[in-house]
């Protein structure tokens, strides 16, 4: 392909069926040296006024070695008929150039009705693996991409060797009239610029050799062909409907619930994956959430880890929000909306349990669920669904409630942490031990306690929805809390103000690590000085309260609320809330 940009679209006019390449007016910087005025003349006649892109086309622009793409100028929009201002556009392309006379100008129709635009590479870079990956401009903008800028930008990779063609019919079309390119250069990479007409027509704005790692290795395409044919099968069991379940088929997100994108990655490493899934995702979850009234999952891990991407479960954890009083035919009804709402609104994703489900009950639950009465609901399953969830939030909440027995458990895991420390066991028995003591005494209660949180946020919005309390007083009481982070942030400070020693802040926060499932990354304790800066010599003053503010509700308020908790049902006073 030892061609500039406009000989390589001039070589492929009249070879292509599934695309198209536009009309040009092609020119060196020599001839535009020599006889402007020609060249202004057949502009003027190639586009019979319609708008322009004078575009650049340089000797060496593009190479399989290196892509000088967006290094010389482009000008678009520019009106063909008027002289001055296409003349400025070609001597602002030349200025681009590094001198020479041999460097070449494309002009064509500047094209402003697209549906997408965008660029195909015919390989993946960086592994030449056998995709198809198209970036594209969903909103049509023919320079987004290019340009680097900020727009509806998407990327979707296709293998080639699939037997399922692309959901999307554009797309398909697309990768077809590539195919088409490709026959033309066998043998090569390339990276195509393209822009898809409202109408449908497919055009071809560059083709260039892409770029590529020249030292890769990559799994044969029969290779990758099986484990994309298990992957497909995987997926479309953990889709389709389960004799255990509920709900007519599946989701997945990996933001969703116990949220593994942000607790170990996207792409974690396979030891923090089997720690998480170990410690909490595999069972742990479900007992806690059994524990606490709502339906029985034991024995459904939560997580399905797809070539070593973790994903949630999410018609598993709708399924686990349900309480366990209701029964087969509503707990059915309520998943299939619950993933109904969450296909129509996918960004919700990471925070369902507050968007989309009803997972507790609270004191504006009677206006939040009328949306189910739109969605096939009747009355009397609003009412089923009410009494569940108050019983299930009783039994978590009141004053004898489950929240307070998980508290109470926290304080054995550390005298069992220490028990096994302490012992003779060898050291696979004391970390076998010391990992069922934290899922027992550890990340059990804990995701007990989490839940009370999630319960407790509900019921401070429902606290504002129904008039109990304002906005303001939410935001003031919710900083007023004395939370692990501000407890760090605290001692932090005491201890760069030489109030507190190295030696008690790592007793307090050593065994934390950045990535907490990622052993490669330090300890705090085994890294400190990366970690913590040397305490100040500099008076920083005296005040170490890090922004919280002391905060108590008024009488009047906790009137409103005793009053509010009585008529809903619940065995709790407005105190005991507040102090959860």
């Amino acid at each position: 392909m030892d061609m500039t940009k406009a000989e390589t679209l001039r070589f492929l006019e009249g070879k292509l069926s599934f695309s198209t390449v536009l009309p040009s007016v092609v020119f060196s910087v020599g001839e535009w040296r020599k006889t402007p005025s020609k060249i202004l003349s057949q502009i003027k006649e190639a586009f019979s006024g319609r708008h322009i892109i004078v575009r650049s086309s340089a000797i060496g622009e593009d190479s399989e070695k290196e892509s000088q793409a967006g290094k010389f100028t482009s000008v678009l929009d520019i009106p063909s008929l008027e002289e001055e201002r296409v003349k400025e556009a070609i001597e602002e392309v030349i200025g681009s150039y590094d001198g020479g006379d041999a460097h070449q100008i494309l002009v064509q129709e500047f094209l402003t009705e697209l549906e997408i635009s965008g660029v195909v590479f015919t390989t993946v870079s960086k592994t030449k693996a056998p995709y198809y990956v198209i970036n594209y401009d969903a909103e049509g903008k023919s320079d987004t991409v290019t340009s680097g800028s900020k727009g509806a930008l998407r990327t979707y990779y296709y293998f080639k060797d699939s037997p399922y063609p692309p959901d999307n019919p554009v797309l398909e079309r697309i990768i077809e009239s590539v195919k088409e390119i490709e026959g033309i250069f066998p043998g090569k990479y390339l990276d195509i610029e393209f822009g898809v007409k409202k109408k449908g027509e497919i055009v071809i704005f560059q083709v260039r050799p892409a770029v590529v790692e020249e030292e890769t290795s990559v799994p044969s395409r029969i290779s990758l062909k099986n484990a994309l044919d298990l992957l497909s099968r995987r997926i479309t069991v953990s889709l389709d409907k389960h004799p255990g379940l509920c709900g007519s088929t599946g989701i997945l997100s990996v933001m969703t619930d116990w949220n593994p994108a942000e607790m170990i990655g996207r792409k974690p490493r396979a030891l923090a994956l089997s720690l998480y899934k170990e410690l909490i995702t595999d069972s742990v979850w479900a007992y806690q959430r059994h524990n606490y009234g709502y339906r029985n999952l034991r024995s459904f891990p939560l997580i399905i880890s797809l070539i070593g991407q973790p994903y949630i479960d999410v018609r598993l954890s709708f399924n686990s929000f349900i309480p366990s009083r209701l029964n087969g035919d509503l707990a059915n009804r309520l998943v299939d909306y619950y993933v109904s709402e969450l296909r129509k609104s996918p960004e919700k994703h990471d925070k369902v349990e507050f968007d989309i489900v009803f997972s507790c009950y609270d004191l504006d639950i009677n206006d939040r669920l009328k949306v189910l009465l739109e969605h096939g609901f009747t009355e009397l399953d609003l009412d089923r669904i009410k009494f569940s969830l108050l019983n299930l939030t009783n039994d978590v909440v009141s004053p004898n409630g489950l929240f307070w027995k998980d508290l109470a458990k926290l304080d054995i895991l550390e005298r069992k942490h220490k028990e096994i420390l302490s012992s003779s066991l060898p050291v696979l028995d004391k970390i076998y031990w010391l990992i069922e003591n934290c899922k027992r005494y550890g990340t059990l209660p804990f995701a007990g306690l989490a839940r009370a949180g999630f319960i407790a946020v509900q019921m401070l919005r429902s606290m504002v929805a129904s008039g109990v309390i304002t906005d303001e007083e939410s935001a003031a009481f919710l900083n007023s809390l004395n939370t692990v982070s501000k407890q760090l942030a605290h001692d932090f400070k005491m201890y760069r103000r030489g109030k507190i020693s190295k030696e008690k802040l790592m007793a307090k926060y050593g065994h934390l690590r950045p990535g907490t499932y990622d052993i490669r990354s330090k300890r705090y304790d085994m890294a400190f000085d990366s970690y913590f800066p040397p305490p100040s010599s500099e008076n920083e003053g005296d005040d170490c309260n890090d922004g919280e503010e002391e905060f108590s509700f008024s009488s009047e308020v906790y009137a409103q609320l005793d009053k509010a908790l009585n008529d809903n049902g619940f065995l709790i006073t407005g105190s005991d809330l507040v102090h959860l």
